[in-house]
């Protein structure tokens, strides 16, 4: 079955498989590119991991991928109640207090580089799909990655980043973001800090864009609609649209939701 969406389709971040979907789209993106590129570049899947401490309530709300394993809680040592005197002499127990521990969470985000072939290898351009931990403002997801992300508009290599989510916050930019739900941003490395954005919606396809490679080369051109009408088409997502979600939908997107939900012709005749 198809989604209703002829772009991004938000139900996936609001419907919790996004974790499953970002690790897809990472792979697609990966055999697209090795399909394509010259035998000078290689492709190559990385991982960034990290540990944070969170509180397990706040977690669960959120829709987090690549979320690997829950270490451990914080053992909360139980005590004993005590007998405290009053000016009466009889004893008074102590009532406990509930407290919640913090939860030791393992984050595992898989990224895409594109190297240089030969020895030494030299990177040449980084590809990111951004998840919700790298959008939590001021956590570890969100401090690590807006340093590298950093470093990469600072000229380092050419950089592709891909923002396919609604929740959490944007990456911080000199100018304001376009008005749109996603977008996709390329930097090549000599930009001076220049780049170029599309802005991207659920109701229009997802925007080609350029794979920056060395000055001398060609870019690649890369259609991101496919690759996300595939994951969706064999993921098979049991999505109901017809509930309500958190995320905000413009009015063309409820529209398309409604259509959705109308009886074709067929089913009413019989």
């Amino acid at each position: 079955m198809k989604s209703p969406f002829p772009g991004m389709d938000p139900y996936i971040e609001a419907c919790d498989y996004w974790g499953d979907f970002h690790d897809k789209l990472i792979s697609e993106i990966e055999r697209e590119l090795s399909s394509r590129i010259s035998r000078r570049y290689v492709v190559r899947l990385a991982n960034r991991t990290y540990i944070e401490l969170t509180d397990s309530i706040e977690t669960s709300s959120l829709i987090i991928p690549d979320v690997g394993i829950v270490r451990r809680k914080q053992r909360q040592h139980k005590q004993k109640p005590r007998s405290v005197g009053d000016n009466s002499g009889v004893g008074v127990l102590e009532q406990p207090v509930m407290m919640r521990a913090l939860t030791d969470i393992e984050y595992n985000e898989p990224y895409l580089e594109v190297y240089e072939a030969g020895q030494p290898c030299r990177l040449i351009t980084a590809i990111e799909v951004l998840s919700p931990a790298n959008k939590r403002l001021n956590s570890v997801g969100w401090r690590q990655y807006v340093h590298k992300r950093q470093v990469f508009l600072n000229g380092a290599a050419n950089f592709v980043e891909v923002d396919l989510l609604r929740g959490g916050e944007r990456m911080p930019m000199s100018d304001e973001w376009p008005d749109s739900p996603y977008y996709l941003l390329v930097s090549r490395k000599n930009d001076d800090r220049g780049c170029q954005v599309w802005p991207t919606f659920a109701v229009r396809p997802v925007p080609e864009i350029p794979i920056p490679l060395l000055p001398r080369d060609l870019e690649i051109p890369l259609r991101l609609q496919p690759l996300i009408n595939e994951i969706y088409r064999r993921s098979r997502y049991a999505i109901d649209y017809r509930l309500p979600i958190s995320l905000p939908l413009s009015e063309d997107e409820r529209l398309l939701i409604t259509q959705r939900s109308k009886p074709s012709r067929r089913s009413t005749r019989n």
